[in-house]
């Protein structure tokens, strides 16, 4: 099964159609995405949308939170020259164009495999995980991550460095689109 992760006018068009009339507004960010960061909410939350984050190349963030969250509605911000700069090291810097989600199982079977041998081992399962995935779209590379709450099962393999600098990474971005200084877009509820 193909993973896809919507754009964030999609997101609007779908939202506004179905849950939030409000969410129609039009915002001034229509680049071409560079970073998407989308967060389903866990199975408790029956698996609604919990956020998101869509980064376009000049550096416009887009930010949406849906009705059930405090923060809810569609927000704005610009980055800085040097925010984007900034930005674009933290995703060289956490080498998430190179992760790659089926070497993290390898490492987490073979941490669970003293466990099945009736030793001692580490196994972690983050019950009603939250779904996060990650599209990056380099110049000359494109990367689609889904993994159940990265920022989660980093601090339980605390040393794992791949999945530590991913969760880094997202926990950037979702600061990115929190800024206190996004500004709401149209009619808000």
């Amino acid at each position: 099964m193909r993973a896809q992760i919507l754009t964030l006018g999609q997101l609007v068009l779908a939202t506004s159609l179905v849950l939030m009339p409000w969410a129609s507004a039009q915002a001034a960010c229509d680049g071409e995405p560079w970073i998407s960061l989308e967060i389903v909410a866990g199975e408790i939350a029956g698996d609604a949308l919990a956020e998101f984050v869509e980064i376009d190349r000049e550096g416009c963030v887009l930010s949406f939170y849906p009705e059930f969250d405090l923060r809810a509605g569609l927000y704005e911000r610009q980055l800085s020259r040097g925010e984007r700069q900034a930005l674009s090291d933290a995703v060289v810097g956490s080498r998430a164009l190179e992760f790659d989600p089926a070497a993290l199982r390898a490492r987490q079977q073979q941490r669970a495999q003293p466990i099945e041998a009736g030793g001692q081992g580490q196994l972690y399962y983050v019950a009603g995980a939250d779904l996060v995935k990650l599209r990056i779209n380099a110049d000359n590379a494109e990367q689609l991550i889904e993994w159940p709450s990265p920022e989660l099962y980093a601090d339980l393999m605390v040393d794992d460095v791949p999945l530590r600098k991913l969760a880094d990474l997202i926990k950037r971005i979702r600061v990115e689109g929190a800024d206190p200084r996004r500004s709401r877009t149209g009619v808000q509820p």
